[in-house]
């Protein structure tokens, strides 16, 4: 019974793990995929500049390739994920891993990354101050109706007072 129960219990953190797994996944996949929206803006500013216009568009067409792939990599790990067993899934989250060490130890490709990423942390800051800004909005609409929902009821008990 106790050894049914310890299987029972494997079984259950195994299930998490491929859960956790699933949603690693899927977070670098958006990840992944806000990084390409990124890249390929970055290329059409990159176009306006004569000087450094070739290198800069080797160096953004060969990291848009790679994020290619590694966005397809992505796709295909999913799906193996979910047909797969867990040995499987652990093996294809460590070649991840290596590829994503691959990518990060060449600097040139470093450095675009952290641009990238501060250029995402600059994007997510503008958005919460856009919410920010839209729910005071809201909260002085609300104050202003609430004002004139209490000016309109005494305006009625005066009228009423006064019959």
């Amino acid at each position: 019974m106790l050894l049914l129960l310890l299987l029972l219990l494997l079984l259950l953190l195994l299930l998490l793990l491929l859960l956790l797994l699933l949603l690693l996944l899927l977070l670098l996949l958006l990840l992944l995929l806000l990084l390409l929206l990124l890249l390929l803006l970055l290329l059409l500013l990159l176009l306006l500049l004569l000087l450094l216009l070739l290198l800069l568009l080797l160096l953004l067409l060969l990291l848009l390739l790679l994020l290619l792939l590694l966005l397809l990599l992505q796709l295909l790990l999913l799906l193996l994920l979910l047909l797969l067993l867990l040995p499987l899934l652990l093996l294809l989250l460590l070649l991840l891993l290596l590829l994503l060490l691959l990518l990060l130890l060449h600097q040139l490709l470093l450095l675009l990354l952290l641009l990238l990423l501060l250029l995402l942390l600059l994007l997510l800051l503008l958005l919460l101050l856009l919410q920010l800004l839209l729910l005071l909005l809201l909260l002085i609409i609300i104050i202003i109706i609430i004002i004139i929902i209490i000016i309109i009821i005494i305006i009625i008990i005066i009228k009423n007072y006064n019959n």
